[in-house]
């Protein structure tokens, strides 16, 4: 008998260990206030990020060009997601007017057909979804998703969900297994376990069967990414993707194939386990047990993911952690922030 893991809500959990919960009380006082100062560019002799200011050329309101990472708008995300977070958790409330007033200017930079993304928006706009392989417009619309559903679930206001799945919509005419659509994937995963997120808060079937799709077609044959990149012939974004093979992004084979952990060229080790959960997340809205045991034989460091396990038929939240059978290493129960 297979025992379900219901992550609890973050509303209804409060840290009271003396190390985490002062991580908790630093991260609403302290980190979320310096992170907004640093997307506005705000930090003394820090380098600037130029994110906001993306978004005021994006929406028309000033004039410039794109500056920063490609995937700049992702910090902009990854901040409301945070003060979500804070806000349920019952902090971080006076940052409910700026993340709105930042949220309307998102919506002021989304194109009419949904799409959001700063660079191509204003950099090589017929160039959209061309680059799969480094121009992370997938993973932006993914860590926008994320950002949408916890925004919604702390306030209850649907605005920046209102863009988010004006942007899924879009991916989801745009892409799929159907003729006349792109069956290209991320080349950077993310957007895969927002879908999830989206459907469990929208109840829309379509974000769940998009989310399905992306994770069977990776490292399906004809390689869609290895085939784009050839074609771009070494005009690349990054220059360490001149050396770029299959094992990189985790599209050798499908992933719910895969088992072992693969070093990869930037010298990190990528655990491919928690594709292995994929199966039992497609059909109910709790985390399973994987369908067979964790085999990671490569790691060079201890793995953190609760994915990464060999669960056993009985785990559940408690106690919150258990231990890898395989590695030996200790990870954490399947909570909200995991």
């Amino acid at each position: 008998m297979r025992t379900s893991i219901v992550p609890t809500s973050v509303g209804k959990t409060k840290i009271t260990d003396p190390l985490f919960g002062a991580y908790a009380q630093m991260v609403a006082h302290q980190v979320i206030p310096y992170q907004w100062e640093a997307i506005n560019d705000r930090i003394p002799d820090a380098e600037k990020a130029y994110c906001i200011e993306n978004f005021r050329v994006a929406a028309g309101l000033q004039k410039g060009v794109h500056r920063g990472a490609i995937f700049q708008d992702t910090d902009l995300y990854k901040w409301l997601e945070a003060v979500a977070f804070c806000i349920a958790y019952g902090e971080g409330e006076e940052f409910r007017p700026i993340a709105d007033e930042v949220i309307d200017l998102i919506a002021q930079a989304q194109e009419p057909d949904g799409y959001l993304n700063t660079y191509f928006t204003i950099e090589c706009p017929d160039k959209k979804w061309t680059n799969l392989t480094e121009g992370h417009e997938l993973y932006g619309c993914g860590h926008l998703i994320e950002a949408a559903v916890a925004y919604y679930q702390a306030t209850g206001t649907r605005k920046l969900l209102d863009v988010a799945c004006k942007f899924a919509d879009l991916v989801d005419r745009t892409f799929g297994a159907e003729d006349g659509k792109c069956h290209g994937y991320p080349g950077h995963q993310e957007i895969e376990l927002a879908l999830v997120k989206l459907y469990r808060v929208t109840g829309e079937k379509r974000y769940l069967s998009l989310a399905n799709y992306f994770i069977r077609q990776r490292g399906s044959k004809p390689n869609y990414l290895l085939e784009e990149m050839a074609g771009r012939k070494g005009n690349n974004v990054f220059p360490e993707f001149a050396e770029y093979d299959d094992k990189y992004a985790q599209i050798h084979c499908h992933p719910v194939d895969q088992t072992t952990a693969v070093a990869t060229q930037s010298g990190r080790c990528t655990c491919t386990a928690p594709w292995q959960i994929w199966p039992w997340n497609m059909r109910t809205p709790t985390c399973r047990r994987p369908v067979k045991p964790c085999t990671t034989t490569s790691w060079t460091s201890g793995c953190t993911s609760p994915a990464a396990l060999a669960l056993p038929e009985s785990w559940s939240a408690s106690p919150r952690t258990t231990t890898c059978p395989t590695t030996g290493c200790t990870a954490k129960a399947a909570l909200p922030w995991a």
